[in-house]
């Protein structure tokens, strides 16, 4: 592992472990988001300043909606949604869903 100002760059011995770690989604560790993606050449954008960020939403949705599609639509609205809570993937809870999102920091 390699770490700069605002990312952390991991080497993987194989590609299995690399593409479980990438498959698994975001990873919550000591209370903080961490978000994994592959490396490319345009990940240096990000060196100079975080441009998005994760962050969770509630959303009050319509039962016609509570489908995966239907949920990646409404939160595609807010950012680029990355994962849900468990109670809202399981649909254990359809008061409402939490949806992480990843929101330009721009807007």
């Amino acid at each position: 592992m390699m770490a700069d100002k605002n990312l952390f760059y991991f080497k993987f011995v194989n590609d299995e472990d690399k593409q479980r770690v990438i498959d698994h989604g975001p990873l919550f560790l000591a209370g903080r988001i961490f978000v994994v993606r592959p490396w490319t050449p345009s990940i240096d954008k990000y060196r100079n300043g975080i441009k998005a960020r994760p962050i969770w939403i509630r959303v009050d949705l319509p039962k016609h909606l509570w489908t995966k599609n239907g949920i990646d639509f409404i939160s595609s609205i807010i950012g680029e949604p990355i994962c849900m809570d468990d109670a809202t993937a399981r649909r254990t809870r359809i008061s409402y869903a939490r949806i992480c999102v990843v929101v330009d920091m721009g807007s």
